[in-house]
């Protein structure tokens, strides 16, 4: 066990507001409302993403998917892989199915170490969350996966989870409103050296572990990916900030730590 007290400095934030309803995502300068000093934009060539008006605040609305595997979008800023983070996002997600046997649901989430372009073959990891939706064939899932599709044998689609993982319950992880509040805390790039390694909290609420060594070719950025090809139901964000953790030694203890 690690002494100390785990602190969260915000880096960067963005509640999307100060956008009018309609407005791409793509360009904007990510506000800093929740936290954080530095600077960042969105990336969205393909014009995945727009801002709507919901109820008198501004989300950020993803979908319909330009067709597989173009499926995400990005933050510009690049985070350091020897450094260990937070991210922090309120997701509403998408319902529905889609039209095939078996009919598998629609999931949608945040990536790490993602590249700058928009094929989810290149988002290093991505998060999938299904929602409770009941026309949805395995609705309330949790599951991270490495997604490589420069493979010369072909693509990597493998689970990152460590050990057993429960659902999502409607009752206790989603909020009054029924947002998703999710929390990733993770450090590392996925090579053996510095293994990709973190942990997932669904409104507080501790959902397990994952981490990977051998993650192959990717990037340094956050991503949001979905499979939902209707602008009818959409990912939907509300809030997103990225925080750096550090451990702080009261000092009382800094006498016992070796250097």
């Amino acid at each position: 066990m690690r002494a100390g007290i785990l602190t969260a400095t915000p880096i960067l934030s963005d509640d999307f507001e100060g956008a009018d309803d309609g407005d791409p995502l793509n360009g904007r300068v990510l506000n800093n409302a929740l936290g954080g000093a530095e600077t960042a934009t969105w990336s969205d060539d393909l014009g995945l993403a727009w801002l709507a008006d919901s109820s008198g605040d501004v989300i950020c609305k993803l979908g319909p998917n330009a067709g597989w595997p173009n499926t995400k979008i990005t933050c510009d800023y690049e985070i350091d892989p020897t450094r260990s983070y937070r991210l922090e996002a309120l997701l509403k997600l998408p319902t529905g199915i889609d039209g095939t046997a078996p009919a598998w649901n629609r999931p949608a989430g945040p990536g790490l170490l993602s590249e700058a372009d928009q094929g989810i073959d290149h988002c290093g990891v991505i998060f999938r969350f299904t929602s409770d939706s009941p026309n949805e064939g395995l609705p309330n899932t949790v599951n991270v996966i490495d997604v490589n599709g420069r493979l010369t044998g072909g693509w990597s689609w493998n689970s990152l989870r460590v050990g057993g993982w429960g659902q999502i319950d409607p009752a206790t992880d989603l909020d009054a409103n029924g947002w998703l509040p999710v929390c990733i805390e993770f450090t590392g790039d996925g090579t053996p050296a510095n293994p990709l390694r973190g942990r997932i909290l669904l409104n507080g609420n501790y959902r397990g572990e994952f981490t990977t060594s051998d993650l192959g070719a990717h990037g340094y950025r956050i991503s949001f990916s979905t499979t939902q090809f209707s602008q009818d139901d959409p990912l939907q964000i509300a809030q997103f900030v990225l925080s750096e953790l550090e451990w702080e030694v009261p000092a009382e203890l800094s006498e016992f730590m070796v250097e």
